[in-house]
């Protein structure tokens, strides 16, 4: 080895060495105290590519699974509403059973109904005071809205609540009134039995019927029973206190036109149809009463099809949050592998920089004596 004193290689490698031990050391101690091996993107360039968007997944499923249990609490509190407009149509259907029953009188039936209207005023209360966040849910007003419960576009869930006020045309149907009043001496007539019910939904190709041969020589209460057992309960048929035929479908059932046709028809002179609502119920007669409970039979059905298929949908969501929530924490541990810090590993490179710093300074303080040996051959 020359011995120089311009040139000291010695104590430049030693220095060389304690720069690298001293960045060593500093990128130890950055991912020991911020706890991240990714401090920066030169630790590992694809690596905090991929963790970027692992965070950021992992940020919208959070989201996701908030919004979730939004809709749930939008849909509790709507069924809380409609639970309690489904018990006041269950007490109105008693009451109107009540004023069918031959035992009342006109006064007994006006208070019956007087009770029926209150329940009633009460029903469309609800409707209207049902509200979250400042939403009106149940008047109709709410429509469909979406719910984001993923972490990417498309991955939306509609929410529709339908309008439960006694005056929307779901909560009734169409009335059938048969002009022809008959008593006890009427029967069926023998060439006049066939009664015709026809579905229509606006498309020809879908349009269904019901076609009815009656038994001659069944009186009107009789021919009431019999359609009834026929019509699957699409068609409810009932008899007012004049002997008057009464049909009624349900919009719950079929939502289109209802036609009625065919001799027996023509024999009751049965007219066409009219809308009836809730809010239309008048049990004041009994003809009146006995439509009512179809009325509120089809609303019942249209508010039990309501909070099934809000009840579908909660079940929906609490499944949603599950599995979103099981995505998360997978997310968040595949994450966690690729940026936080090892501290065994870390804190033993630490202490293997440290040692070897320290043997560089020393290697150092010793290579700056090599100059003096050039000096001592001078001597």
């Amino acid at each position: 080895m020359t011995i120089s004193i311009r040139s000291n290689v010695a104590a430049l490698n030693a220095r060389n060495q304690i720069s690298k031990t001293t960045q060593s050391q500093a990128k130890a101690m950055t991912h020991l105290a911020s706890g991240s091996r990714l401090s920066s993107a030169s630790d590992d360039a694809a690596a905090l590519q991929l963790s970027t968007r692992l965070s950021s997944q992992s940020r919208g499923l959070d989201r996701a699974v908030q919004n979730a249990h939004n809709g749930i609490s939008v849909i509790q509190t709507a069924d809380g509403a409609m639970s309690e407009t489904n018990d006041l149509l269950q007490q109105m259907r008693t009451l109107a059973l009540q004023a069918a029953n031959g035992v009342n009188n006109d006064d007994d039936r006006d208070a019956l109904q007087g009770e029926i209207s209150a329940l009633n005023k009460e029903m469309n209360h609800i409707a209207e005071s049902t509200t979250f966040g400042g939403d009106q849910l149940l008047n109709g007003r709410y429509g469909t809205k979406s719910f984001q419960i993923g972490t990417d576009s498309g991955s939306a869930v509609n929410l529709t609540l339908k309008n439960m006020r006694s005056d929307a045309a779901m909560m009734g149907g169409k009335n059938f009134q048969a002009q022809k009043e008959t008593n006890h001496n009427w029967e069926v007539p023998k060439n006049r039995t066939q009664l015709n019910i026809t579905f229509n939904s606006g498309d020809s190709s879908e349009a269904s019927s019901i076609n009815i041969t009656a038994k001659a020589g069944d009186d009107i209460e009789q021919l009431a029973t019999y359609i009834n057992g026929q019509t699957d309960n699409k068609v409810i048929a009932s008899v007012n206190e004049h002997g008057q035929l009464q049909l009624f479908s349900g919009n719950s059932l079929h939502n289109g036109n209802v036609e009625i046709d065919g001799s027996l028809a023509e024999e009751l002179d049965i007219q066409p149809q009219a809308t009836s609502t809730v809010d239309d119920i008048d049990v004041s007669t009994v003809g009146g009463a006995q439509q009512a409970v179809g009325v509120i039979d089809a609303a019942l059905k249209y508010v039990g099809n309501s909070r099934s298929d809000a009840g579908a949908l909660q079940n929906r969501f609490d499944h949603t949050i599950s599995n979103l929530n099981t995505v998360n924490q997978n997310i968040t541990a595949s994450n966690g592998r690729l940026r936080d810090t090892d501290f065994a590993k870390e804190a033993t490179q630490l202490t293997q920089s440290q040692i070897r710093s320290q043997a560089s300074s020393a290697v150092l303080a010793q290579a700056k004596q090599l100059p003096q040996t050039a000096l001592n051959l001078l001597g």
